[in-house]
C-alpha cells in the first residue's frame, strides 16, 4: 500500500535582487526564457511551445493556445519584452510564423535554467523554474492586483488554486 505525500504548501519565490542577478548573467536564450517563465508567468512547456505566431510584438500581447488542461489565454507584456524578442528574432535566419520561438524543449528549458542557477550562485537554495511563475504571481499581488485577474493571468481555473500566492505573500509581509 502506497501512501502518498502531502505537497508542500511554502512555495519559493526569488527576491527583486536574485532576480535580476538572474538576468544580468544571462545569455540571449536565456533572457527570453525569463522573459517568458518570470515576466509573463508560462509554465516550461507553454514557453516551449510557444510559436512566433502566437506573439503580437505590435500589441505585446503573447496567445497561449494550449495551456494547462488546454486552457488558452492572453498574456501582455512589457515593452522591454517586446524589444528583446524583437532582437531575439533577428538573430535567427528565416523563421516562419509556425515555428516555435525558442525551438528546444522544455526539459532543455529546465537544464538551461539549473546552469543559470548554478552560475549565480543561487542553487542551493531550493529554487526551481517554477518558482519564478510563483514569483510573478506574488509581485502582482503585493502591487495590488486583484486575485481573479493573476488567476487569469496564470491561467488557472480555480482561485483556490492562485490563493496559494496569497499565503505566500501573507508569509512574506510576516517575516519583514
Amino acid at each position: 500500500m502506497k501512501i502518498k505525500t502531502p505537497k508542500s504548501e511554502e512555495r519559493k519565490v526569488f527576491t527583486r535582487e536574485e532576480i535580476k542577478k538572474l538576468y544580468t548573467k544571462s545569455s540571449k536564450l536565456q533572457t527570453i526564457i525569463l522573459h517568458l517563465c518570470y515576466a509573463c508567468g508560462l509554465r516550461r512547456n507553454e514557453a516551449s511551445e510557444l510559436k512566433i505566431k502566437d506573439i503580437d510584438l505590435e500589441n505585446c500581447l503573447l496567445y497561449i493556445r494550449k495551456g494547462k488542461g488546454k486552457k488558452r489565454r492572453v498574456i501582455p507584456f512589457t515593452k522591454q519584452v517586446q524589444e528583446d524578442i524583437k532582437r531575439f528574432l533577428d538573430t535567427r535566419t528565416k523563421t516562419q510564423d509556425n515555428q516555435s520561438l525558442l525551438n528546444i524543449t522544455y526539459l532543455k528549458i529546465y537544464e538551461g535554467f539549473k546552469k543559470l542557477l548554478k552560475k549565480t550562485g543561487l542553487e542551493n537554495k531550493g529554487f526551481t523554474l517554477h518558482c519564478l511563475r510563483h514569483t510573478i504571481a506574488t509581485q502582482l499581488l503585493e502591487q495590488g492586483m486583484e486575485l481573479e485577474k493573476v488567476r487569469d493571468f496564470l491561467g488557472h481555473e480555480y482561485l483556490g488554486t492562485t490563493q496559494i500566492y496569497t499565503r505566500i505573500n501573507q508569509y512574506n509581509n510576516v517575516k519583514m
